[in-house]
């Protein structure tokens, strides 16, 4: 009858999910999550979208892997892969849903990165005590976004390429320096052909498009652009 069928489905549905590894978690299917999920469905990363509104996902397209579920019980992000996640996106509505799910997700995955969306100031704080790596808040990006494209329109359209193409032929990746780099020896461009758009450093902090005497230490990031077969040159040089 409709209630095995459906049971099956969702049998079928789990088994496949354990199967995942280095995916990304997307918890929520409003607005932002389904703007994260399309980027993420564009450049073939693979996630797991948990939305316990069922009317909501119902014949939505580029949803491979979901589940009807709370997100913000452990038992959810356990069934969703938390353990062998690459990170995951809250998007939920509330501030507190979101804040339950990034401290099960920091304690279940010590190691994952965790974007959590904020409606209130007071939220941002609370979020990255609790483990968030980036907090964002949607309405003021929104307004930021807007003031830019009347400020230099094409730098922002530029930027929105730079953040959200990804193939064989252009990305932009982060790789992590194994030893100690020179950026004038290290002569990425010309021996991979990438183009060094900024380093981070250890404690988070950023240098843009760094002068040729730039030191990085080890441990640090080169966020880089390139194709595909550039990056894997630049990552022997880099590691």
């Amino acid at each position: 009858d409709g209630r095995y069928i459906k049971s099956y489905k969702l049998l079928k549905m789990e088994n496949r999910i354990s199967q995942l590894r280095n995916h990304v978690i997307i918890c929520g299917f409003g607005r932002n999550g389904k703007q994260v999920s399309q980027i993420l469905n564009d450049n073939s990363i693979p996630f797991v979208l948990l939305e316990k509104d069922e009317s909501k996902t119902t014949g939505q397209p580029g949803l491979k892997y979901f589940m009807n579920s709370d997100a913000t019980q452990d038992e959810t992000l356990i069934d969703a892969g938390i353990k062998h996640a690459r990170a995951i996106v809250s998007t939920l509505p509330q501030d507190t849903d979101n804040l339950f799910v990034v401290l099960t997700a920091k304690q279940l995955n010590p190691g994952i990165k965790i974007i959590s969306r904020a409606s209130n100031d007071s939220s941002v704080n609370k979020l990255k005590i609790a483990g968030a790596s980036n907090v964002i808040m949607p309405d003021k990006i929104g307004g930021a976004h807007m003031a830019s494209l009347v400020m230099i329109p094409d730098v922002v359209e530029v930027l929105s390429l730079l953040s959200t193409r990804n193939n064989s032929e252009f990305k932009v990746v982060e790789i992590c320096a194994g030893k100690e780099i020179n950026i004038g020896s290290l002569d990425i461009w010309r021996k991979s052909g990438c183009t060094i758009l900024a380093i981070k450093k250890n404690n988070g902090d950023y240098t843009l498009n760094p002068a040729a005497d730039t030191s990085v230490a080890t441990g640090d990031s080169l966020i880089l652009m390139g194709s595909e077969k550039q990056v894997q040159e630049a990552r022997k040089l880099v590691g």
